[in-house]
C-alpha cells in the first residue's frame, strides 16, 4: 500500500504521491427496523467492517474493463482472463464517503433518512487494517479502465478501484480485502468517533442506540435541515411522557397568526408551558394531548404539516 505508483514521464520516472488523506471517512447503513440496528451496534461492539463481493454492489458496471489492443495477443488468453476473474471475485469491498451531508446518499444508503453514518479516523483505520489490504480512493471516469498486463498481480484492485463518473457525487473510497465478509480491526484504537443519525430515525431505537454508544465511548449527534442545509446538533435527552409541537411562523400571514392563538387559548389548559417567539411557537405537553392538538393543527387551513415539529419534550 506505501509504495506509490510510477510513471514514465519524457524517461524519467516521476511517482504518483498523494500527500493528503482525509481526516474522516464515513459509511451510511440503513436502519429500517430494530434487527438492522442491533446488526450495526454488533459492527461497533466487535470491531469490524462487512466487505461484499464487487458483483454485490449496486452499480451493475462494477468490475468492468477492456483490454488494451496492443497486449492482446500476449496476455489475454482464456486462462488469463478467468484468472483475473477469479482475482476480483477473490476480493472484499467496504465502501465509504468523504461526505456525512449528502442528501442523495442520505437517500441511498440511509434507508431514506432513516439510518445513521458511522465516522471512522482515517489514521487509525489504516492501523487497524491487515498489512496486506488496501484503502483506495475510486477514481471516475467516462470509459472503461484500460488493462495492458492481464497477469499483473494488482490487476484487479486497479479495475475495482474506477467507477463512471456519473457516481462521481458518492466521493467514495473503498477498502479491498481478501477477507471476505467480516474484516475484524485491531481492537482498542478508537477507530469510530461519531454516530450520526438521519432526519427520520426512529425515536423509539434511540434508547438502545445511545445505551451501547455510551458504552464505547462514542458521540451521536443528530440531523436537523434548516433552509435546505444538513446540519447535526447533540440529541436533547427525552422524556417519554410528554411532547413538544414547535410551529413555525416566519411566513404566517396576519390572519392565520390570530386564528392560531385563538386556538391555542382554546388548547390552553392541556399545556404545560408555552413558549413565543419572533418566527415561532412551542407547546408542550402530555403526549395524547400533543398528539391531538399535532392533527387539529396540521389540518388547520395555513399551517399544515410543513410548519410543524412534534417530538418528545426534553427532559
Amino acid at each position: 500500500m506505501d509504495k506509490p505508483a510510477v510513471v514514465d514521464v519524457g524517461g524519467h520516472m516521476a511517482r504518483i504521491k498523494q500527500f493528503v488523506q482525509p481526516k474522516y471517512l464515513y459509511r451510511y447503513r440503513p436502519v429500517r427496523s430494530r434487527a438492522e440496528l442491533r446488526q450495526e451496534l454488533s459492527t461497533l461492539r466487535e470491531g469490524y467492517i462487512w466487505t461484499s463481493p464487487y458483483t454485490g454492489q449496486n452499480d451493475p458496471t462494477e468490475g468492468q474493463y477492456r483490454v488494451r489492443a496492443s497486449s492482446a495477443s500476449s496476455s489475454a488468453e482464456p486462462q488469463h482472463l478467468l484468472q483475473l476473474m477469479v482475482e476480483k471475485s477473490a476480493l472484499g469491498i467496504c465502501s465509504f464517503s468523504e461526505t456525512h451531508t449528502n442528501e442523495i446518499m442520505w437517500a441511498h444508503y440511509g434507508s431514506g433518512f432513516s439510518g445513521l453514518c458511522v465516522r471512522y479516523n482515517v489514521s487509525r483505520l489504516l492501523e487497524a487494517l491487515p498489512e496486506d489490504d488496501y484503502l483506495v480512493r475510486v477514481f471516475y471516469d467516462e470509459k472503461l479502465i484500460s488493462v495492458g498486463d492481464l497477469t499483473d498481480p494488482q490487476a484487479a484492485h486497479r479495475i475495482l478501484s474506477r467507477k463512471s463518473y456519473r457516481w462521481l457525487y458518492e466521493r467514495e473510497w473503498r477498502v479491498l480485502s481478501r477477507r471476505r465478509e467480516r474484516l475484524h480491526l485491531r481492537a482498542g484504537l478508537g477507530v469510530v468517533t461519531r454516530v450520526f443519525t438521519g432526519l427520520r430515525f426512529d425515536p423509539e431505537l434511540e434508547e438502545e442506540l445511545d445505551a451501547t454508544l455510551g458504552e464505547l465511548g462514542i458521540e451521536r449527534r443528530e440531523m436537523v435541515i434548516k433552509n435546505y442545509a444538513i446540519r447535526f446538533e447533540v440529541p436533547e435527552p427525552v422524556d417519554p411522557h410528554h411532547a413538544r409541537i414547535r410551529i413555525d411562523t416566519s411566513e404566517m400571514s396576519g390572519e392565520t397568526k390570530h386564528a392560531l392563538n385563538k386556538l391555542i387559548q382554546r388548547e390552553e389548559r392541556n399545556f404545560q408551558n408555552l413558549r413565543i417567539g419572533s418566527d415561532e411557537k412551542e407547546v408542550d405537553g402530555p403526549v395524547a394531548d400533543m398528539h391531538r392538538l399535532y392533527k387539529t393543527l396540521c389540518n388547520e387551513e395555513g399551517i399544515g404539516e410543513d410548519r410543524l415539529t412534534l417530538d418528545f419534550k426534553p427532559e
